[in-house]
């Protein structure tokens, strides 16, 4: 059972889940920073491959960890504005398959008003590896 599914708190779970998910980065040779507790946009800003003779080499992530997959439309949208502002990929993380780590999303457009589900906004994301 990995670690963020033993615990008893939403809040404490979601720690968690943001520590492996730091970890799963830091693993894969992301520098990788945690704004815990800060409530801000990005939970994990994370970069690898800076070199500044060769910028357009550099990944930058801006992540918003939901272990259910799910974020509301004004976050998704705010996190989506701010990652095209500073030129990041804009990420949702969410709980992967059992052992196999956390599962990550490219957002790719903002969630709209959705015109076939009456009161759902619908918004375009897409399988990252990161």
């Amino acid at each position: 059972m990995t670690t963020w599914g033993k615990m008893n708190s939403n809040k404490s779970r979601g720690s968690a889940f943001e520590r492996a998910v730091l970890k799963h980065l830091q693993a894969r040779g992301y520098y990788a920073i945690r704004s815990a507790g800060s409530h801000q946009i990005v939970d994990i800003l994370a970069v690898r491959g800076f070199r500044p003779t060769w910028p357009h080499e550099t990944t930058i992530l801006f992540i918003q960890c939901k272990r259910s997959g799910d974020i509301p439309p004004k976050e998704w949208n705010d996190l989506f504005s701010t990652a095209t502002r500073y030129r990041a990929k804009p990420l949702m993380a969410e709980t992967g398959d059992r052992g196999k780590g956390p599962k990550f999303w490219e957002i790719l457009t903002p969630k709209l008003p959705s015109t076939v589900h009456k009161g759902r906004y619908t918004g375009d994301a897409d399988l990252y590896v990161p």
